[in-house]
């Protein structure tokens, strides 16, 4: 079974163009990184080898597990979540399989158009989520720089400020394990039973993490007046790899300019 919730009560996209702003704003005043919508990760939950499944919940960290997939806000709650995928699977391919992914490429989940990074800029800027290595780099979907080779110095800041950002997801999964024991040992329940018990979990880490407040500084704007960005670019311009490579390299100019931070020098190789 594959449980997938992003509008249950404890488990609720924006589904309005405020609502995503207000994400991203969060995301840029506390991980000083603009335009995210979301972090994205997968976690495997250890279970349980079921009878007659062969390999097919076996993952590359050589144990059997299902994934919660996630999409995680600035401040460690749960957005969206997809549960009971065989240890196999990627978590790009079960984000591409999802009901959140799907939305996005209908161009229904009213996330704002794009915008410039800040006053003056020459071009605007999509809003996207964020991910690590193994997912599919695309105009709303962002990922470091391949470590293969030697990278530029632009390109370092780059990585180090998209896994900054990053972060959050991760110490999410750690939180949620601290609080729920269970997923630190073999889960010996049935695959349904093992997914309704991250469910029920997962909502309970929503409503167990307080908020940070920060200041809401976002303009005054309708969906009417932000549309979608496939309404208003069209969807092939979002399917063009070199489009968002485009994109990811305004990001690493950003953050060398008019968008870098202090700290961000002692942390990369120069």
């Amino acid at each position: 079974m594959r449980l997938s919730f992003e509008n249950v009560n404890a488990f609720q996209v924006p589904s309005t163009v405020e609502e995503w702003l207000k994400v991203s704003q969060d995301f840029e005043k506390i991980w000083q990184f603009p335009h995210v919508l979301a972090a994205l990760d997968g976690k495997h939950i250890r279970i349980k080898n079921p009878n007659k499944s062969g390999s097919m919940f076996f993952n590359f960290k050589h144990f059997n597990s299902i994934v919660l997939f996630a999409a995680v806000d600035a401040h460690g709650k749960f957005l969206f979540i997809d549960v009971g995928c065989n240890g196999k699977a990627s978590d790009s391919s079960i984000f591409q399989d999802s009901e959140l992914y799907k939305a996005l490429k209908k161009g229904s989940l009213k996330i704002p158009s794009e915008s410039k990074l800040f006053p003056g800029a020459a071009k605007k800027t999509p809003y996207f989520f964020i991910g690590d290595d193994a997912f599919a780099l695309d105009a709303h979907v962002m990922k470091p720089f391949s470590r293969c080779g030697k990278l530029s110095t632009q390109q370092q800041v780059f990585n180090y400020r998209m896994c900054r950002a990053r972060i959050i997801v991760g110490c999410t999964f750690g939180r949620y394990a601290s609080r729920f024991r269970i997923f630190n040992r073999l889960i010996e329940l049935n695959v349904d039973n093992t997914d309704l018990v991250v469910l029920a979990t997962c909502a309970l880490h929503n409503y167990l993490t307080k908020e940070r407040t920060t200041p809401n500084t976002c303009p005054d704007l309708t969906s009417d007046a932000l549309p979608d960005v496939f309404s208003t670019l069209g969807p092939q311009i979002y399917k063009s790899y070199k489009y968002a490579c485009r994109v990811r390299d305004d990001l690493s100019k950003y953050f060398m300019t008019d968008g870098s931070v202090d700290f961000q020098w002692s942390k990369i190789n120069l």
